[in-house]
């Protein structure tokens, strides 16, 4: 008997073990390529050099300070960047309590696989890292949803990109533990331009792959 309730707690050990991890997104390290010279890259530093001009360069005020933000799409050579967008559900509490939400958010095809996606985003206090974004690919677009939309909705995340679940790296790469995440589109596609938050605040070029994959394609 003992020895049967061993086994059991082993296996029950094992599954929970083993469920975590995937409950868990991993921590993702990932080597920026430099390639300044490609269209993608100096039509980017061009847009960072003439939207960050006045403002210490930095894009905070441009696209994240309330009081100063753009508040529709706005196109710098070649880049258009999307506005961020606030919006008002009615959120379903247990048991069954209502109450307005106020989320931050894009709905767009960050991967580019035909379909568009509610991001919801985060500025600020993750930890140690200080001020930065954190960007939150839903699983649903709470969009289309009737309302009220059941609160538990907001935490089922597809994909959380952010200074706790990705760290770029790179030659003479200036790295920031926290960083501010911009949406945009060059050539029909669509791309994170990240600038850090410290000093230096390097630049870098994403593109999202997939369910999670996040590719490099410059930095400056």
């Amino acid at each position: 008997m003992r020895s049967r309730l061993a086994c059991v707690v082993v296996v029950l050990l094992f599954v929970a073990g083993t469920a975590c991890p995937a409950q868990r997104q991993k921590h993702a390290y990932i080597q920026m390529e430099r390639d300044a010279d490609s269209e993608l890259c100096v039509s980017a530093s061009k847009a960072v050099e003439g939207l960050s001009e006045g403002m210490s360069g930095s894009l905070v005020k441009k696209f994240r300070d309330p009081r100063t933000r753009a508040t529709s799409d706005l196109t710098v050579a070649g880049l258009t960047f999307y506005a961020l967008r606030t919006q008002k559900f009615t959120a379903l509490d247990q048991p069954a309590v209502e109450r307005v939400r106020e989320e931050e958010l894009y709905r767009l095809d960050l991967d580019n696989d035909g379909s568009q996606e509610m991001i919801t985003l985060v500025t600020g206090g993750h930890g140690a890292a200080g001020d930065g974004d954190t960007l939150y690919v839903l699983a649903n677009d709470l969009l289309e949803a009737p309302q009220p939309v059941r609160n538990d909705e907001f935490i089922n995340v597809r994909l959380e990109i952010g200074g706790r679940t990705h760290t770029f790296y790179g030659k003479e790469l200036a790295f920031a533990p926290a960083y501010y995440m911009y949406p945009f589109a060059f050539r029909d596609r669509n791309y994170l331009l990240i600038e850090g938050n410290r000093a230096a605040r390097p630049h870098y070029i994403v593109a999202l792959v997939g369910e999670a994959g996040i590719q490099s394609r410059c930095y400056f």
